[in-house]
Parts: structure tokens; C-alpha cells; sequence
């Protein structure tokens, strides 16, 4: 019996391009290909790049040229590049790296087999089109994440036009999946073990219009907790104008909806949120955080800022860090801006100077440390339900609580004294008694 084509394929960029992987992970491995995590073992190497920022650009062609050098050496026999980078730049990728043989946009994963299949008969293969798709429940996928924790992407692509966002060109149009296919994936994910859910679209608060003709995020939550067996719903990238009062109580009311609010802001100075052709005010944001705290006093909120947009001043800055100081986020990623082309905000001619850009992304994640650690020593002496991810040794781990996304978050690191040792496995979800703080994770001891 012939031996299967082995295929590796690396996974570059955000959770979103991360189940496009997944997606064609799952089409090649039922076509008849072996997947291998070894580049060194694949005869296939794919690459889904990344180009949100110039360093996503930097990353993706990196890692396109060390795996060019696997096709070089003869171990590979097809390299093909997938995703954003292809989206946006697939002319000038054969310049980049001349071993590349096949290229397929962020609308043609469907078309991955193809694609492997012509590179493999010696022939070059290219499919860009403007996107248009989203998988759906019945599409094949190869889950990569640890069994406990699965994304589900619940649309795709970005209607906004954000001055400084190459999304939508790379992404295509915004366009939800029916909340009878997701829940149907749901389903299937908590089936094979998963407790955690991670909903992921570009914004997710706009989930449903075009599919309903209104936001129905409220609507698919409602459906999706029901699903038996699940324990943590998590809802990322919300949008601030289409957070409804139905909204906010579809998570307060149901108990296993995650208490986390994923709300990138990008600046709090009216005027830059004007030229970043964001939506709200300074007033309308304050507003809005009230708004959920009033409805979910203990809600985890996180929010992303970039500093250094064209044009900011020292006062506009100062305006950022006085909403940041008042309104004390859980979690603050910060970003100082990347012009990137085909946007309006790279065609500015007031740039702000890079060293001027680097000081203020300093003194915002330096005060922002501050306010993480004030607002997690607030939790000292309570329990929080803690999903265990790591042992470290006999008695020992770490995992993360309602307030943690994976991978972008802090951790709660555990230790199992008053279980036994041999209790504390990976995939629990234990109530934790949290005994100390410290500005990115908290510390506790497992109660059950």
C-alpha cells in the first residue's frame, strides 16, 4: 500500500486566520494527506500568512523563506502560501520567494486540495478571488487547539472602512453564518470535548444583519448556550455602536456566557476617533462602559488602543490616558500605529515621530500595569471557577479564569494542596481560591 503525502502547515497571524487553518487541515487530511508537525517530514508545506501590521508582513515572508529552504533541499516537493498576505500582495510573492508553486487568497481555502494537488504534478497553481464564503458546519476540520478550547468563527469578513485597516481589502464584505449551522458546530465541538467556545468574527456585534436584517447577536448566544455539555461561552471583538441593552443581557442571564467583553476602542480623543473613522466619542465610550458595568458589575473588560495615529498630540494623548486612568480596563493591548498601504491614515502627511510613538505606547502600558493590578488584587480572597491548561510538576499549573482569553490574556497559577497532587489535570474547570495578584495573573489554590 502506498504511503500517504505528508503535509505540514504553519499557522501565522490571529485566531481567525487560525481556523481557516483548521479548515484546511481538515479538507487535505480527508482528501487522503497525512498531517505532520515536522517541516522536516512534509513533502507539502503550506503557509497562512498574516499582514495585519508591517511586522505580520515581516513574520509571514520570514517564515516563507525558511520553508522555501525546505523546498530547496528537495524534502518538500510543494510550498504554497495561503491567506492575508496572499490576499494582498500575491503579485509580488514570486518575486519574494521564486519557490513558491501555488497561491491561494483568503477566499479559496475551499480550493486548498486543488491547489496541493496541481503544485504536486510539477504545475503552479494561483486562485485569488474577492472573498465571498464562509465555512459552514459540514466543511471538514482538523481542531488544533488543546481539546478543552475551540474558535468558531461565526462570520467573515468587515463592512467598516477604519482608516488605518487593510481588513476589508484582504477579508472581503461582512457576512454571518446561520445561528442553526453554528450551533450545529457547537454541538459537535462540546461532542469531542471541548468546554470553552470562543465566538470570532472581524465584529462580532455586527453578527446577523445581513444574515436577519438587524444585529441577532443576542439572538445566537441565547442558542449557542443552550447547547448541552458547554461550560464557558467567550464572544470576541465587539464593536461599540452595536452594543444593544439585549445584548448585554443575553450574557448577563445565562450562566455559562463568559462575563468578557472584548471591545477595541482604538483611541479615546474624539477628533482621533473621528479620523480614524471609528464610532463614538470620548463621552459616548464612557457611557457605553457604564452601560455594562451597570448590567455586570464584575465583567472582565479588555480594550486595544493605538497610540501615535497621525496627527495625535501631546493633548490628544493625554486625553487617552485620562480615559484609560478612569475607566480601568481589565486588559489593555496597545499598539503604536503602522501606516500601512492602501489606507487613508498612511496617506497623512502629519505623522507622528516613531520615538514619540514608542514613549507614549510606554507610559500607557506602564500606567495600564497599575490599574491591572489594582483590579487584580480586587479578586483576592475570592473563588473564581479556573479552567486548569498546564501542570508544571506534582500539585502544580496554571489555567485561566471567565476573565482570560487564551493566548492574549493573563493566567491563574494553581496549586492543588487541598486536592492531592495527582488531581489537577488539564481540561478541569475547578473553583480556585485566589490568595495573591500580581499585575498579569493571579495566584490560587484549587478548593475541589
Amino acid at each position: 500500500m502506498p504511503s500517504k503525502t505528508t503535509c505540514g502547515l504553519v499557522s501565522l497571524g490571529c485566531s481567525k486566520n487560525l481556523v481557516d487553518s483548521e479548515v484546511m487541515l481538515g479538507l487535505l487530511q480527508q482528501a487522503g494527506l497525512e498531517i505532520v508537525p515536522d517541516a522536516a517530514q512534509a513533502e507539502v508545506l503550506i503557509v497562512n500568512t498574516c499582514t495585519f501590521l508591517r511586522e505580520a508582513d515581516q513574520e509571514s515572508l520570514e517564515t516563507l523563506k525558511e520553508m522555501a529552504a525546505h523546498r530547496r533541499r528537495g524534502t518538500c516537493r510543494a510550498l504554497v502560501v495561503t491567506g492575508c498576505m496572499v490576499q494582498r500582495y500575491a503579485e509580488h510573492v514570486h518575486e519574494l520567494v521564486p519557490e513558491v508553486d501555488a497561491l491561494v487568497g483568503t477566499g479559496d481555502c475551499q480550493r486548498i486540495v486543488e491547489a496541493v494537488q496541481t503544485a504536486l504534478r510539477g504545475e503552479r497553481f494561483a486562485s485569488v478571488s474577492p472573498p465571498t464564503e464562509v465555512y459552514d458546519s459540514r466543511t471538514p476540520r482538523l481542531v488544533s487547539t488543546p481539546r478543552w478550547t475551540a474558535y468558531v468563527k461565526i462570520a467573515e469578513g468587515c463592512d467598516q472602512q477604519c482608516a488605518f485597516c487593510v481588513i476589508p481589502q484582504v477579508r472581503g464584505p461582512y457576512r454571518s453564518r446561520p445561528i442553526e449551522d453554528i450551533v450545529e458546530e457547537c454541538q459537535r465541538l462540546v461532542g469531542a470535548g471541548a468546554k470553552e467556545l470562543v465566538f470570532l468574527s472581524q465584529d462580532s456585534t455586527r453578527y446577523g444583519i445581513d444574515q436577519y436584517g438587524r444585529p441577532s447577536l443576542a439572538a445566537l448566544i441565547q442558542s449557542a448556550a443552550r447547547v448541552s455539555g458547554l461550560e464557558w461561552l467567550r464572544l470576541l471583538y465587539w464593536f461599540p455602536n452595536f452594543v444593544s441593552d439585549e445584548l448585554l443581557q443575553a450574557v448577563a442571564e445565562n450562566a455559562n456566557v463568559c462575563e468578557y467583553i472584548d471591545l477595541p476602542l482604538q483611541h479615546a480623543d474624539s477628533d482621533i476617533l473621528r479620523a480614524m473613522r471609528r464610532p463614538g466619542t470620548e463621552d459616548s465610550n464612557r457611557r457605553l462602559l457604564q452601560r455594562i458595568r451597570n448590567v455586570m458589575p464584575d465583567a472582565a473588560l479588555r480594550t486595544a488602543f493605538i497610540v501615535g495615529y497621525p496627527g495625535e498630540t501631546d493633548a490628544q494623548f493625554e486625553t487617552l490616558l485620562g480615559f484609560v486612568r478612569d475607566c480601568e480596563f481589565d486588559h489593555v493591548a496597545a499598539f503604536t500605529f503602522s501606516p500601512e498601504p492602501g489606507t487613508p491614515a498612511a496617506e497623512v502627511e502629519t505623522q507622528v515621530p516613531a520615538a514619540v510613538a514608542q514613549e507614549r505606547y510606554e507610559r500607557l502600558l506602564c500606567m495600564q500595569q497599575g490599574i491591572s493590578l489594582k483590579k487584580n488584587r480586587s479578586w483576592i480572597g475570592r473563588s473564581l471557577p479556573v479552567l486548569v491548561e498546564e501542570v508544571t510538576a506534582p500539585g502544580e499549573g496554571s489555567g485561566r479564569s471567565f476573565r482570560d482569553a487564551p493566548d492574549v490574556d493573563g493566567s491563574v497559577v494553581l496549586s492543588a494542596n487541598r486536592l492531592g497532587a495527582d488531581r489537577l489535570r488539564p481540561g478541569d474547570l475547578l473553583p480556585v481560591e485566589i490568595t495573591a495578584a500580581e499585575p498579569y495573573h493571579l495566584v490560587g489554590v484549587a478548593q475541589q
